[in-house]
């Protein structure tokens, strides 16, 4: 099925109206295979409740991510320093955002490499996707695909 999509709208916004007309035609699928534009959590959403698989990459890649490591039995992640997150809290665009101690942080020899000049904590964003994977396949917890590091001045 072809759609063509005005260039100011994002093509993966539309991934629900493009399963949704294929059912009512009769088209069965039973996976998805798109870029990584359709990775959102919408669209991973109607994608599951329809029973299908999924193949789309994630869409941020942060290397620093990749030297924090996600713990699915305690919920938290352990920097290279080993130190465990103090807390998540909700992000406004689904997923998690865990939080290390700012004493902890302040006086960490890393964190002239970890944190910018006014920074003075390091959080990790977590999506409801990539949590998911990672509690199903705990071998997934090195992926610097799944998580994306922040840091946050005070």
């Amino acid at each position: 099925m072809v759609q063509v999509i005005p260039a100011n709208v994002p093509e993966g916004t539309k991934l629900g109206e493009l399963l949704a007309k294929n059912s009512q035609k009769g088209v069965t699928a039973r996976s998805v295979v798109a870029d990584k534009a359709y990775d959102s959590e919408a669209n991973h959403r109607v994608i599951e409740e329809a029973g299908m698989k999924q193949e789309i990459p994630f869409r941020h890649r942060h290397k620093q991510a990749f030297s924090f490591r996600y713990r699915p039995r305690k919920d938290t992640f352990r920097c290279p320093a080993g130190k465990e997150t103090v807390g998540k809290s909700s992000h406004r665009g689904g997923g998690y955002l865990y939080y290390f101690s700012q004493a902890h942080c302040s006086r960490c020899k890393r964190k002239e490499s970890c944190l910018g000049d006014k920074e003075t904590r390091k959080r990790v964003y977590l999506s409801e996707r990539a949590r998911h994977l990672l509690s199903c396949r705990p071998s997934y917890g090195r992926l610097c695909d799944i998580a994306r590091s922040y840091s946050v001045s005070s």
